[in-house]
């Protein structure tokens, strides 16, 4: 069996040379178990190295990716049948924060950008955020697109930093089992020398917006307080006794619980981090139901002035069950990537994103 998985490694590996494809398969010899290269698929321009994008698919299978323009607004790409040799693109084009093309860039920083699909699979969100370059500006501002996918238009868009509702430094976004938008906007409280580093607050406000209408339906106001990052304490919680009977939770740590893993479900615990794989880059993912696991894994070393210089990445994809390991992917250390795991007909798939624009199928036997 080691010798026929040894001829099946050979075959893949002369395959993607073959393809000169950014991505390498190394499988493991453990019975049948293997990560397998499927297909790949390079989406519309633009391309860029250092571009910024995001990633999810929807409950039909579809991958989304969110990619910025020159120009400052965003591309929303549909890749469906990506098991096809031609699979199906659609692209849409959204807003964004850039006025004035592409100089306008240079007036925002801390970009980012996220993108998530409803469970009933009606709806994609589309946020853009980032930071003005105005002097003493600390508040992000986003521009939040609602994109209705059986007919692949915006049916709405709206700039929720000028929300009074969810006003404030910095806003998280999620989506919960209902199919609301949470939206949890927070202003740090101003530190002052000799104050612990790991110990302060910050103010929230808490909102639940409709979708696709994006009309703020509850919300309420409360203070939490955290150390080394974990809540310790929180005040005015009953202010939220509406907006948590009305989602059917009696806490706020019991609303998180009904919050979406649209990605899957990050392990912050760093325990199980391998030694080898760099502390800041780590990352380690397990699947919605559970099944699967993989963890980002980068090596390096320091450059001329001290910093971190990565030179390699791979993708280790695990069993949970048993915590075997069923195959490596090298990746693209100077890219970015994203990640999904994907079930479709019976078979699962990890789906990786590189840069936006490249799409990499491959399957999963266990």
């Amino acid at each position: 069996m080691c010798y026929q998985c040894a001829a099946e490694l050979m075959f893949i590996h002369m395959k993607l040379l073959a393809n000169l494809s950014v991505a390498s398969l190394l499988a493991t010899c453990h019975g049948f178990a293997e990560v397998k290269l499927i297909r790949e698929y390079l989406l519309k321009p633009p391309r860029d190295r250092r571009i910024i994008f995001a990633m999810t698919v929807t409950p039909e299978h579809d991958v989304l990716s969110l990619v910025a323009n020159d120009d400052g607004t965003w591309r929303l790409s549909r890749v469906r049948r990506w098991l096809d040799k031609q699979p199906l693109e659609d692209s849409l084009t959204i807003p964004g924060l850039v006025q004035g093309g592409h100089e306008g860039w240079s007036q925002w920083h801390i970009w980012s950008s996220e993108l998530f699909a409803t469970p009933d699979g009606k709806f994609a969100v589309c946020i853009v955020s980032a930071y003005p370059n105005e002097r003493l500006a600390r508040n992000r501002e986003d521009l939040v697109s609602v994109v209705s996918l059986a007919q692949f238009k915006i049916v709405m868009s709206v700039h929720t930093s000028a929300l009074k509702q969810v006003s404030g430094n910095h806003r998280t976004y999620r989506l919960d089992r209902r199919g609301y938008l949470v939206v949890n906007a927070s202003t740090s409280f101003p530190r002052h020398p000799g104050d612990d580093p790991f110990f302060g607050g910050a103010s929230h406000k808490f909102a639940i917006l409709t979708l696709p209408a994006l009309d703020v339906t509850d919300g309420c106001e409360y203070v939490e307080w955290l150390r080394s990052g974990s809540v310790v304490r929180r005040e005015k919680e009953d202010d939220c006794a509406t907006l948590l009977q009305n989602s059917g939770t009696n806490s706020l740590d019991e609303f998180s619980k009904t919050l979406l893993q649209t990605a899957g479900v990050a392990q912050a615990n760093d325990k199980g981090r391998p030694p080898e794989c760099a502390f800041l880059t780590y990352a380690s993912v397990t699947s919605r139901d559970g099944r699967f696991r993989w963890e980002r894994c980068t090596g390096g070393h320091r450059g001329f002035f001290g910093n971190f210089v990565v030179s390699k990445a791979v993708e280790n994809i695990f069993l949970v069950e048993t915590g075997q390991k069923l195959g490596t992917i090298k990746v693209p250390s100077d890219h970015p990537l994203q990640s999904r795991f994907a079930t479709l007909d019976g078979m699962d798939y990890l789906l990786v994103m590189e840069g936006g624009t490249r799409l990499t199928v491959y399957q999963i036997a266990s």
